[in-house]
């Protein structure tokens, strides 16, 4: 799905007139002054915006300070560099530092309020409270890869081995777990008819110049322990409009 959607901004980028590509990072060739081209190619790149999917340069730190030493400072050779960090904020591993930070809940006009869930990482101290009592939390990778463990859906013997690897370093923080709403939603049933089940829900929303401007709504059939990341059976995907 992300790759997707790069490769839509890509087009987009095109019918703009800005010519851009897909690329890693071994692509990427720093040449005399500084001048930066794709391996092979002979055009100077102008810029380059740093993305990082199911992995980033913090699993082998050791490569900025060789084949990668480029991608440590602000540029790249003489090209400018995008949002070098700016993406790690968004990961998991970072919520145990943000939430020290103050201004926390964040409130808007209209009762908006934006929190973050209570998260850490999990010390081998509390681990025999995690396992008598799976059912109340959930593992989740820090940075990368995604290997989320729902307690109440995982079976002891998982729930067990998992907690093992999270509570020897800091690859997964845990959190309280707190089911996803359920509501109803039509459903075509078998390319037949339509009909009204219970679902877990989980809503996207989009919010354009400060107001509510509709929403991605992601469902599945209702159970406990739902994840709808990576996709579960029976999972869909609608969009909710704002009259």
């Amino acid at each position: 799905r992300v790759i997707q959607c790069l490769e839509n901004a890509v087009r987009m980028l095109g019918v703009a007139g800005i010519d851009s590509r897909l690329v890693t990072e071994q692509d990427l060739v720093v040449g005399r002054g500084g001048a930066v081209r794709l391996r092979g190619g002979r055009r100077e790149v102008d810029l380059v915006a740093m993305i990082t999917i199911g992995t980033s340069f913090m699993d082998e730190p050791e490569r900025l300070l060789g084949d990668l030493a480029h991608l440590r400072g602000p540029k790249v050779g003489r090209a400018r560099l995008v949002k070098p960090l700016a993406s790690l904020a968004m990961d998991k591993g970072t919520i145990p530092f943000l939430s020290t930070l103050p201004g926390w809940p964040v409130r808007g006009p209209g009762g908006y309020r934006s929190e973050l869930i209570e998260t850490g990482f999990p010390h081998p101290e509390f681990a025999p409270e995690y396992r008598r009592h799976r059912e109340r939390y959930v593992l989740k990778r820090s940075f990368d890869g995604k290997d989320t463990r729902i307690g109440i859906s995982t079976d002891a013997k998982t729930w067990d081995k998992t907690l093992k690897v999270a509570t020897e370093g800091a690859d997964y923080v845990i959190q309280e777990y707190v089911p996803l709403p359920r509501t109803t939603m039509p459903v075509i049933y078998r390319g037949k008819s339509i009909e009204w089940i219970p679902v877990r829900v989980e809503l996207s929303p989009f919010v354009v110049e400060g107001r509510y401007a509709g929403a991605i709504a992601r469902y599945a059939p209702d159970a406990d322990g739902l994840v709808l990341s990576p996709p579960p059976r029976g999972m869909g995907l609608t969009m909710v409009y704002s009259a």
